[in-house]
């Protein structure tokens, strides 16, 4: 393929050479050859004539060179654009987003005032995670098509990945007027929605801007007992060093813990909070659950009906939610059925493609690390495919391309 490749590409520029000399003999040749009108003697012209013998003589004599074309020239770029954009397009849909991206580079070079190829290469760069790229090469595409929806669409993926909320929602909620699919684009201007929520949330629950240690403790309305005062720790009495070592006195736990607080929960006092309707409601409990340890996590995963899952989490599953229940997959599942209905229910989510493409990202750069020996989700979940197939007896090769697990593993 890339010995072919190359050949075409040698033609092409072999066209294109032959093109430009062909052109520079043309002008020589009309400059050579070009008839300039003979000379005459002097004659006297009667103006009262209807016309002057002069101009009927010189009629018919000189030849006007016809004006040199350059269209064949430009017809020939853009063939070689159109060529270039659709290899980019193979390339794409066989994932190989760094080589569509080279395709839609060349195509641009050739041609660059067509915006798809401007805006197909947009599309590339957010696959490969390249959001700073995607947003400028939209911008570009908009400057070329003002009100091309697919153009404001991805700006507005880039820069809610970019942390650029506000102009995100701009761009989604001008690309709403302007078309009628209104799937994809309002589930991502949702999702912008939420994340601008969220922020504020996270600001009006923060009264003082002390950067403060996250004490992991939990109470409940029972008595407060003075042995397990001995137990809680805080940011202000005690350092890292010592933090294991030393007891706080009573006097520094009285001023972080207010007089209605009382014991930490146990496991066994905790109920399980019933199945969630909305993922404010998942997300809430999910975090009370996470606090109790995974066992915890556990119970509350199958209180979800797995078929739910799309309808529940639509476009807004975390990747550290992803994370986590891949792991209670690992550490808790024994059921192969029971694993493959999880498995099969998160392909239901929209844009899981993307979430899992994250944990390839995150395998290669060694960027997830896990409590206890989880050091690798990617890996975890090729360990939860293992015992999934040895407990079902067969090996299910669609499930693993989707979740993009190697069928050798």
């Amino acid at each position: 393929m890339a010995a072919e490749k190359a050949v075409w590409d040698d033609l092409l520029q072999w066209q294109r050479e032959i093109n430009n000399k062909d052109r520079q003999l043309l002008r020589t040749k009309a400059m050579r050859e070009a008839s300039t009108a003979p000379v005459q003697e002097t004659r006297t012209i009667d103006l009262t004539t209807a016309e002057p013998v002069g101009l009927s003589a010189l009629k018919g004599k000189i030849k006007v060179q016809a004006p040199i074309s350059v269209k064949g020239a430009a017809n020939d770029d853009k063939a070689a654009a159109v060529s270039e954009k659709e290899l980019g397009n193979k390339a794409f849909q066989a994932q190989r987003y760094d080589q569509a991206i080279e395709h839609y580079t060349k195509a641009i070079q050739l041609d660059d005032q067509n915006a798809i190829y401007v805006i197909n290469r947009a599309m590339a760069y957010l696959k490969a995670e390249k959001f700073a790229e995607a947003e400028r090469d939209c911008t570009v595409g908009l400057q070329l098509q003002p009100q091309h929806v697919k153009a404001l669409f991805r700006r507005g993926i880039a820069r809610r990945q970019l942390g650029k909320l506000a102009e995100a929602r701009t761009d989604l909620e001008q690309a709403l007027k302007l078309t009628t699919d209104l799937g994809s684009i309002k589930t991502e201007l949702d999702a912008v929605i939420l994340a601008q929520n969220n922020l504020k949330r996270q600001a009006n629950s923060s009264p003082s801007t002390t950067p403060t240690r996250k004490l992991d403790i939990q109470f409940e309305n029972t008595a407060y007992s003075s042995n397990q005062l001995k137990n809680v720790q805080t940011n202000a009495s005690i350092s890292k060093a010592n933090r294991t070592t030393e007891a706080p006195p009573a006097k520094s736990v009285e001023q972080s813990v207010t007089p209605t607080t009382v014991a930490p929960q146990s496991s066994r006092q905790f109920a399980i909070p019933k199945q969630p309707t909305t993922m404010t409601e998942f997300t809430r409990d999910w975090r009370m659950c996470k606090s109790r340890g995974n066992a915890m996590l556990y119970q509350y995963m199958k209180s979800i009906d797995p078929k739910r899952y799309g309808d529940l989490f639509k476009a807004f599953l975390e990747s550290e939610h992803l994370d986590q229940m891949i792991e209670i997959l690992d550490q808790c599942y024994d059921s192969g059925q029971a694993i493959k209905e999880v498995l099969e229910g998160l392909l239901k989510v929209k844009r899981i493609d993307m979430l899992i493409m994250f944990l390839e990202r995150k395998q290669q750069e060694g960027t997830v690390k896990r409590k206890k020996d989880f050091s690798q989700c990617l890996t975890c979940l090729k360990r939860v495919f293992r015992r999934m197939e040895e407990k079902l007896g067969q090996v299910d090769p669609k499930l693993r391309k989707s979740w993009s697990v190697d069928s050798a593993t």
